[in-house]
């Protein structure tokens, strides 16, 4: 076993991981885990956090500079005559007013639960702040690489790298009890069954938007009778070979990318089938373009960078461990639209027994970062790709390391798992003992 004391870990001695067939041997007795401690070293302390009503914990906040009270707003009777009287956006009342606004109206806050707000809300100020800063140099760094290789057109680097992202999440998604192949086949049963108004949640417009894409079980088809059912239910094995009682989930982008890409939604000249025909592909590399951006993010660390070459395959997969951290963050920067209630957004980049998303989410992240570095090192091989000297220097001397091996580690569940365990420990300062994980469990 092994015992995280004072922000290091000694390793286990000889922890194997894997099939039978196919052990791996992590780290040895003389290994320490170190490789994240130059991140949290640099760390400038968190600011304490807003006090809760009832519970003062800090000073509240003071008004100043761009944080202060617009003195524009409206104060008068008259100008709220003229706020009630205009649209929103040209001086409406939802251009100054919010949910917090009424809620403190109507309960009459005092002063001190005032602070109180205003001080949670400078906290949220800044923290957005903070996010849409890293948000823009993610997307700074993608910018900076399709300027070294531009083109998104099939065959380019980027194109390469969204596809090569997106195959390796759909391989994962493969293994699941639920995927379903999204084909011409099920896009157009999927057609017939909203024109039979079979899915009452969903619409024919949002089907042929080239710029959207949704999940669909068998909870979200009502049918009007028993036999409108069995009859689906006959197409729909045809359609996917699978049962439609099966415990299915078709995602409209779940599919193979050579498949998603000549999808139809009509008949050439149908105004619908010219906009999916100009809008779809670029919105299936879109999706993966955060993915890609995380990625180039994530490298633009010459810290980690570095460290994937060097010390045990313990310490180059912790160092992965950290680069999945910044992926992670980028990839929730530029995909905020679940809100903070969203597990994705909300819950800590941790396993699910440390209260986080869990492994099979982190795993995603994994396969896809290392179909990414994979690309990137074939192209630079090869000379077909252009990258930062840092970078290139850096993948060279990782792959020639011998990062394959430990790539290999970080997509297998169990090891993954253990190392994320052990790195959440660091960063949270804990005392924590790990035992060995038995063998043979992902063969």
């Amino acid at each position: 076993m092994s015992v995280i004391t004072g922000g290091a870990l000694r390793a286990v001695e000889n922890v194997t991981f894997g099939s039978g067939a196919r052990a791996r041997v992590v780290g040895s007795a003389a290994t320490e885990y170190r490789s994240n401690l130059h991140i949290i070293a640099s760390m400038a302390p968190m600011p304490s956090p807003p006090a809760e009503e009832g519970r003062v914990t800090q000073a509240p906040l003071e008004l100043t500079g761009e944080t202060a009270l617009d003195p524009r707003g409206p104060q008068t009777l008259g100008d709220f005559v003229k706020l009630y009287a205009s649209p929103d956006g040209a001086g409406g009342i939802n251009d100054y007013a919010n949910a917090d606004t009424f809620t403190a109206l109507a309960s009459e806050w005092d002063a001190n639960q005032l602070k109180t707000a205003v001080s949670r809300l400078v906290h949220s100020f800044w923290t957005y702040r903070g996010l849409y800063a890293v948000r823009e140099e993610s997307r700074k760094a993608l910018r900076a690489f399709e300027g070294e290789n531009p083109g998104r057109a099939t065959g380019s680097n980027l194109s390469r790298l969204a596809r090569a992202t997106h195959e390796a999440w759909l391989q994962k998604q493969k293994k699941e009890f639920y995927y379903t192949p999204y084909t011409q086949a099920v896009h157009d049963l999927i057609t017939s069954a909203l024109e039979r108004s079979y899915i009452p949640g969903q619409t024919l417009s949002v089907h042929t938007n080239p710029g959207k894409k949704f999940k669909l079980e068998a909870a979200n088809f009502t049918f009007p009778s028993d036999g409108s059912k069995t009859a689906f239910a006959a197409e729909f094995q045809v359609a996917t070979g699978r049962s439609f009682e099966s415990g299915f989930t078709i995602n409209t982008v779940g599919g193979e990318w050579e498949t998603l890409t000549v999808i139809r939604v009509g008949q050439d000249g149908d105004e619908a089938q010219v906009r999916w025909a100009a809008g779809r592909s670029s919105y299936l590399f879109n999706l993966q373009a955060d993915n890609v951006a995380a990625v180039l993010y994530g490298l633009s660390d010459t810290t980690i960078m570095k460290s994937l070459g060097e010390g045990s395959v313990a310490d180059r997969l912790q160092s992965l461990v950290e680069m999945l951290r910044i992926v992670n963050v980028a990839w929730r920067v530029n995909n905020p639209w679940g809100g903070i209630n969203s597990p994705l957004i909300g819950k800590a980049f941790a396993l699910a027994e440390d209260d986080g998303i869990g492994i099979r989410d982190i795993l995603l992240d994994a396969v896809t970062l290392r179909a990414a570095l994979e690309v990137l090192e074939e192209g630079r091989k090869v000379d077909t790709i252009n990258l930062p000297e840092p970078i290139a220097a850096g993948l060279e001397n990782a792959f020639g390391s011998g990062l394959t091996e430990v790539l290999d580690l970080m997509v297998d569940e169990e090891a993954l798992a253990a190392a994320v365990r052990i790195n959440t420990a660091i960063y949270r300062g804990q005392e924590a003992v790990f035992v060995q994980p038995a063998t043979g469990t992902n063969g």
